[in-house]
């Protein structure tokens, strides 16, 4: 291996960042779509309205 390679952490297989906690980095994904999903659910209700 490299010597100049991290020794420590993991890619995510989503993002392909490299992080030190998987884990967390999961749930961070898992909290961004689940606010991503929210506001474009928000965003055509608003829609929907406006349109009459």
């Amino acid at each position: 291996m490299d010597q100049g390679a991290p020794t420590v952490g993991e890619s995510c297989p989503d993002c392909h960042a490299f992080v030190a906690d998987l884990a967390a980095h999961k749930h961070w994904h898992s909290q961004l779509v689940a606010h991503i999903a929210t506001a474009v659910e928000e965003e055509i209700k608003r829609l929907s309205g406006a349109g009459g």
